[in-house]
This record gives structure tokens, sequence and C-alpha cells, in this order.
């Protein structure tokens, strides 16, 4: 596994650890979709993170602390951006979980 593999692992670790403090890990998923799960990413490229419950859309207040908690203390300087998928337009949900990994 070289370096950046290792890194980003790291990352991903960090982010679902926040996720799931906050969320039923048994009632929800979580992609990766975007450049990163395309494999079309930059060395800089964000981290783009989307969520399903299957309680429907995750309360504001935990949604909100999900943001908050990985900003503030993912060991990485790259952009994440968290969507709630059963928040967002059903074209946009389709377009970014056709490329989207688990």
């Amino acid at each position: 596994m070289n370096n950046q593999n290792s890194k980003f692992d790291l990352i991903r670790n960090q982010i679902l650890n926040i996720i799931f403090r906050h969320l039923d890990k048994s009632k929800t998923t979580v992609y990766l979709f975007g450049s990163r799960a395309e494999n079309k990413n930059g060395k800089y490229s964000d981290i783009d993170i989307g969520l399903i419950s299957e309680e429907g859309e995750i309360p504001s207040d935990a949604y909100n602390n999900i943001v908050e908690e990985v900003n503030n203390n993912v060991e990485t300087l790259l952009k994440i951006d968290v969507v709630d998928f059963n928040r967002v337009d059903e074209d946009f949900k389709n377009f970014a979980l056709k490329e989207a990994r688990l």
C-alpha cells in the first residue's frame, strides 16, 4: 500500500468514526462520491461523502455536529463535503450515486 492510500485510509476511518458517533451504523449507508470515487481526483481534490439513513432525513442537529466535527477533527487540509442524500434533489442524488463507492 502506498503512502497516499494509507493517508486516505486514516482520513476515511476518522470520518466514519465521527459519523457513527451520531448515527446508527445499522441504519446508515456512507458513500464516497465525486472525483475520488471515480479515481479522477487530483492531489488536493476535495472529499465528497454522502449519507443515506433508512430513517429518512438526518436530524439537523446530528448532521450539523457531523459536519462540524469532520471539518474540525479530521487530520487533513483537504476540504470535506458531507451530503445527506435524503435532502438533495433526486437528479443530483442519482448522478452522485452512479459512480459512488461504499
